[in-house]
């Protein structure tokens, strides 16, 4: 029985981290109950957002951390068709963190540490849901490792990669045109430079981009407007959630876009000029809105609770 056995360090980024900018000044911010709550709130750990998507992999990622490196030790035996191997990833949590996600697929799970401490999880298809036996304050580095075995497949038609097969394919491609390590280097390299792949990633990022923005428009808490030129979509859940969250902006002819969907699947929809401008330049889409912009929306959301047009 032969065995093989690779070592393999692969700097990487990932999940999308709250992005911390100055926004416009709003006059006639003022201090309500609600806002106090959101204050209140965004002290406690939290479980960090799944699914969030990240430039690189629209559909994949999810929130709460980013990655700087991913360590790989795997171990394969070529007459079972067998590999085992275990997955190091360091990051840095962006908020405070109870529990996160990690995108894995098709592998038996067969323990997770945190801190080289032993993790709960949970599995919902490709989602692995992981509670550290500590929360994780924001700032703080971390490692989690995943240990796993199975047999490997290739990933058709993936989403992921705009089409393309991936994962063990690359190994039987690899074996089949008995490519020298040297000629592989260089196909790849040439291919990464070619502009027209590049122009093609970058038109199905941005579309894959708009048509989950406008999907989660139907679901928004309110959109606030200028009323012609801006729109953000916010999303807020009390108890779930430490701050309301931007799930879609736009201008000129998305701002209208928004509006339409929004009053089509009964969004209520706010005009707010200076709250709307400061909100677009202020976030971006998957950001917690900037914490000088609490007590405006605090404020919009009472009065929305008032009029019985949402429940927080």
């Amino acid at each position: 029985m032969t065995m093989s056995k690779t070592r393999l360090g692969l700097v990487g980024a990932a999940s999308c981290a709250a992005l911390v900018v100055t926004s416009l000044g709003v006059t006639g911010a003022v201090a309500t109950a609600e806002g106090t709550h959101l204050t209140a709130m965004a002290a406690k750990f939290r479980p960090g957002a799944p699914g969030v998507g990240d430039p690189y992999f629209p559909r994949e990622g999810n929130g709460g951390y980013d990655v700087s490196h991913y360590d790989l030790d795997l171990t394969y035996i070529p007459e079972d068709h067998h590999l085992s191997g275990t997955v190091t990833a360091t990051a840095t949590a962006t908020q405070d963190l109870s529990r996160f996600n990690l995108d894995f697929k098709n592998f038996k799970i067969n323990g997770i540490k945190v801190n080289g401490a032993a993790a709960t999880f949970t599995r919902d298809a490709q989602e692995l849901g992981i509670t550290p036996k500590a929360g994780l304050p924001k700032g703080k580095k971390f490692t989690v490792a995943v240990t796993y075995a199975g047999t490997p497949h290739t990933v058709v038609n993936s989403p992921v990669v705009f089409g393309a097969d991936y994962g063990w394919q690359y190994y039987r491609w690899l074996s089949q045109v008995k490519m020298t390590r040297q000629e592989v280097k260089d196909e790849f390299r040439a291919n990464d430079g070619n502009p027209e792949i590049k122009a093609r990633v970058r038109r199905v990022q941005r579309e894959m981009t708009r048509r989950r923005m406008l999907t989660a428009v139907k679901t928004a808490t309110v959109v606030i407007t200028n009323p012609t030129h801006f729109a953000v979509a916010l999303t807020y859940r009390r108890g779930e959630m430490s701050a309301p969250v931007v799930v879609a902006k736009g201008q000129d002819l998305m701002a209208a876009r928004i509006k339409k969907i929004a009053a089509k699947h009964g969004v209520p929809t706010v005009e707010n000029v200076t709250l709307a401008r400061a909100l677009y330049k202020g976030a971006e889409i998957g950001d917690a809105i900037p914490g000088e912009l609490f007590g405006a929306v605090a404020e919009v959301l009472a009065y929305l609770v008032r009029l019985k047009q949402i429940v927080l």
